[in-house]
């Protein structure tokens, strides 16, 4: 959030810089990006809850279903390091 206030009544609990990515609807199979532009915006907004697990599914790739928004959402790093932060 840019403007400093808590409007929303939400904190985020974990920010980071990756490639996102969602489910292909349609297919159900492969990934589409989840914006056109790359930037310092936020593209997702995700709720977690307890029963969400984010699995690693290679060395700078990972995904979670996210139920409420109906998609499972990938995370492309540009490092295995910043891959195991999410971890």
């Amino acid at each position: 959030m840019t403007s400093g206030k808590d409007t929303m009544g939400e904190q985020p609990i974990f920010t980071c810089k990756a490639h996102v990515f969602h489910i292909d609807p349609k297919t159900k199979r492969s990934w589409m990006p989840a914006s056109s532009t790359a930037g310092q915006k936020a593209v997702i907004n995700s709720t977690v809850t307890p029963n969400m697990t984010f699995t690693k599914t290679s060395q700078k790739f990972g995904q979670w279903s996210d139920v409420r928004a109906n998609t499972v959402y990938g995370l492309g790093f540009s490092s295995e390091t910043e891959l195991q932060k999410m971890t």
